[in-house]
């Protein structure tokens, strides 16, 4: 699976359903691990290489605040969590350097999620703090405080290096 670039411009409604697709066939339904890393693994490494791309092009600077790096970030935080979710699923038990970096994953889901207090997204993000909280027997959750997008974005380049 791919998404379509037009004119440097990632395609993020095809990215939103092919998700959407991944999430519902694989992993809601089915619970089908294997397959639903191997359907979310490709979607993820092309938006990461896409991101690192344009920070790249624009010197290390991170694009400007407009309404399609929110759309982004809401699918990238939502490719991160579900890849550590599946992660987490496929590996139980865990050992502790599995538990962290699928900690690091959930954790920074949360936190580069804009509008994490919409009603569009506070949804998800209690579900990511649920699995994070099920995974840390309640030690680690994150605090639902407002981010701004230029703060989701340069967390998402830190956690993709």
């Amino acid at each position: 699976m791919s998404i379509q670039a037009k004119s440097n411009v990632l395609n993020l409604q095809e990215l939103q359903e092919q998700l959407d697709h991944i999430v519902f066939d694989h992993i809601d339904t089915t619970q089908n691990w294997e397959k639903a890393l191997g359907k979310i693994q490709p979607l993820y490494s092309q938006i990461t290489a896409y991101f690192k791309g344009i920070v790249e092009q624009n010197n290390g600077v991170m694009p400007k605040e407009n309404s399609y790096w929110m759309l982004f970030m809401h699918n990238a935080s939502r490719l991160v969590y579900f890849d550590n979710l599946i992660k987490h699923n496929m590996n139980s038990p865990l050992d502790e350097a599995a538990r962290h970096l699928i900690t690091d994953g959930y954790v920074t889901a949360a936190k580069i999620l804009p509008n994490c207090q919409s009603e569009y997204n506070e949804e998800f993000f209690n579900e990511i703090n649920k699995s994070l909280e099920q995974l840390t027997d309640g030690k680690v959750a994150v605090e639902k405080t407002p981010t701004s997008l230029p703060v989701c974005l340069q967390a998402f380049y830190q956690y993709i290096n």
